[in-house]
């Protein structure tokens, strides 16, 4: 393991910050052989075998060392309801780069895997079943058709030029391991109305239900997906704690000594939401026999 050396490109991203404090905290991965990529001109936390990369530029990617053992994938725009005006940057963002890194892959002929996190969206929601791997899909979003296409290049250059690929679609991450970045997402938007004293506000009746992934659990699973030569080539789904809208923020607003306010949907929101989507992970279980937390602890 002390050997292994790993490539994080969209270092500065906060699911990549993460993964970053987690490798050098919670694995013996020795730092020097953990290589980050972003397009700012430094990394936000701090020194670290960092290189500023333009990854619209051929030659700028060039400069990314593709010699590692993994490579994990986090440049990427997320969003709904702006990918609507913003359709060219999500396309640019999640597609065009992508296609540039792998052609590069390709030129170096790299042997490294590329582990990819997907997202809950491209699936149907509001089946009343978990979703699967292989369930239905459904795109409300920009967003949720430029990952599911991206999904789909590496799959494509898997078969075509034998690209080797893990992609691990993900359902709502919550917490950090990081001490200045509190949460993300739903947390995020909770936690931050109930800090500044407000009530937090939920929208319909609350009964939307979604599987809730601690950022530790996900981090862990990346590391051990990245290293299994059984999960390459394939997509799974990660696990979590299935909690619903209202039970989330009934946690957050107890614990902050503020109320839960239920209030009508955005119009554009309530159009775009999938809905709830419960991720059955037992694909992945079946490989790596994981506990994940619980939200209550």
């Amino acid at each position: 393991m002390k050997n292994r050396k790993v490539a994080i490109l969209g270092a500065n991203s906060f699911l990549a910050r993460n993964l970053y404090k987690y490798l050098i905290t919670s694995s013996d991965l020795m730092a020097d052989n953990i290589l980050l990529y972003d397009k700012d001109s430094s990394f936000i936390d701090g020194i670290a075998k960092y290189q500023e990369i333009d990854f619209f530029d051929m030659d700028s990617i060039k400069k990314i060392d593709f010699d590692v053992d993994i490579i994990y994938l986090f440049i990427g725009i997320t969003g709904t309801v702006r990918g609507f005006a913003e359709y060219k940057k999500f396309v640019n963002i999640n597609e065009i780069i992508l296609l540039n890194i792998l052609t590069m892959y390709c030129e170096e002929k790299s042997k490294s895997k590329i582990v990819y996190p997907s997202t809950r969206l491209v699936y149907k929601g509001d089946t009343g079943i978990k979703v699967d791997e292989d369930s239905e899909k459904h795109f409300m979003s920009i967003y949720a058709i430029t990952k599911f296409a991206s999904e789909s290049y590496l799959k494509l250059y898997s078969d075509m030029f034998g690209v080797k690929y893990c992609i691990l679609r993900i359902c709502t991450p919550y917490g950090t391991l990081l001490s200045d970045d509190g949460n993300y997402g739903t947390f995020e938007f909770f936690t931050n109305q109930a800090k500044a004293g407000k009530n937090v506000t939920v929208y319909g009746d609350g009964s939307i239900t979604k599987t809730y992934t601690h950022i530790e659990d996900i981090c862990y699973v990346m590391l051990k997906c990245g290293l299994l030569d059984i999960c390459t080539n394939d997509t799974y789904n990660i696990g979590g704690d299935d909690k619903s809208l209202q039970e989330i923020g009934k946690l957050i607003a107890e614990h902050y000594g503020v109320e839960v306010v239920n209030v009508e949907w955005p119009d554009m929101d309530n159009k775009i939401d999938a809905g709830s989507t419960n991720l059955d992970s037992s694909k992945l279980d079946a490989i790596i026999n994981y506990d994940y937390h619980k939200i209550i602890d």
